[in-house]
């Protein structure tokens, strides 16, 4: 039975480790894409385009085409 026991503590500390990958591959991307969105705000703001900021809050398809437009990702 001892043997069981340390196959289920493995197995618990390899599920624990990738969790944690996880949660710091979850940051990470929040991170990037915090930061395509305020590079996308700066860009679109220096050219006026308000309207087309607004809108890129709301639609995800059309952010997507302005972020493929400025080269950002």
């Amino acid at each position: 039975r001892s043997w069981w026991k340390a196959l289920m503590v493995t197995a618990i500390r390899e599920a624990d480790t990738c969790n944690e990958a996880m949660r710091i591959g979850n940051e990470q991307g929040e991170k990037r894409g915090e930061e395509s969105m305020a590079m996308l705000g700066r860009q679109l703001l220096e050219e006026n385009r308000i309207d087309e900021l607004m809108k890129s809050y709301d639609n995800v398809e059309y952010r997507n085409k302005l972020m493929d437009q400025y080269g950002i990702k």
